[in-house]
């Protein structure tokens, strides 16, 4: 009985971290414990046509978006860095965010190529702070090779990640 006790705790453990880290369940605002991390908002990185520079046309390709605290208020000040390679070649490129208001108050952009380039597990988007601490992990991204798509949408949210569940044990 006490191994089954255990397992039902082990997997309403597991079926409470997989709801709350894809959004159905949301952290509670409020809470004082846990790590507070960056991570891809919901529906980004995402290739769109590229409508920022629209005189460029096909002739670009780039990353932005904005970055966002975990309450949705856009964070500005903090540094986006972009690094990886593309082409075969090394790409390091750096942004501030705040600074590319067309995305919105914490928007940022890059510009990455003159034309649109397919790639795969390359390139790394990284916030860091002023000082140059890292405050994200690695996010990566994908591009690609069409017009339709050289402009990468990438929205980063800060989440906060609960340590540990207490989840009560009911006995008879």
């Amino acid at each position: 009985m006490i191994l089954v006790e255990r397992k039902i705790r082990w997997v309403a453990f597991i079926l409470l971290t997989l709801l709350t880290a894809f959004g159905v369940l949301l952290p509670n605002a409020s809470a004082q414990t846990g790590d507070l991390i960056f991570a891809h908002q919901t529906g980004t990185p995402r290739g769109i046509k590229n409508f920022i520079s629209a005189e460029n046309g096909c002739d670009w390709m780039g990353v932005g978006g904005q970055v966002f605290d975990r309450l949705g208020n856009p964070l500005t000040g903090l540094v986006i860095k972009v690094e990886g390679a593309l082409n075969g070649q090394p790409i390091l490129q750096y942004a501030i965010t705040g600074g590319y208001l067309q995305f919105g108050p914490g928007g940022f952009l890059i510009t990455l190529e003159d034309h649109p380039v397919a790639s795969v597990g390359g390139l790394y988007l990284q916030a860091l702070d002023v000082g140059g601490s890292e405050i994200s992990p690695r996010l990566g991204f994908v591009t690609y090779g069409d017009c339709d798509r050289n402009l990468i949408l990438l929205n980063v949210r800060e989440v906060l990640i609960q340590n540990a569940a207490y989840l009560p044990l009911i006995r008879r």
